[in-house]
């Protein structure tokens, strides 16, 4: 059960990887921040929804020890607001700090 809980903090710190690194992506291209955004929470909720098919199905996770017990195998819906809150705000850094734009 342990390494099945790593597996499953993987599969998040990945999607919160792929998705803020896309969104970066995106942003420097188009110089757009909500179509940013917009690809970043996509692409949440692609990743984080295939792997709640994948650990439930295939691996039978109905729940998660240790300290997202209380979600169970909801727990990858529950990071998908909070992945897109980070990518917002990665995203406004550069916005402000890096290109100077106000």
């Amino acid at each position: 059960m342990f390494k099945l809980n790593i597996a499953i903090y993987m599969t998040l710190l990945f999607s919160l990887i792929v998705s803020t690194i896309t969104s970066i992506w995106i942003y420097k291209k188009k110089t757009n921040k909500w179509l940013g955004m917009l690809i970043g929470l996509c692409i949440n909720t692609l990743l984080l929804l295939g792997a709640t098919i994948i650990f439930h199905k295939i691996f039978n996770v109905k729940e998660v020890d240790g300290l997202f017990a209380s979600l169970g195998i909801l727990i990858f819906a529950f990071f998908v607001p909070i992945f897109t809150c980070i990518n917002f705000s990665i995203l406004e850094f550069m916005r402000y700090k890096i290109y100077g734009i106000k």
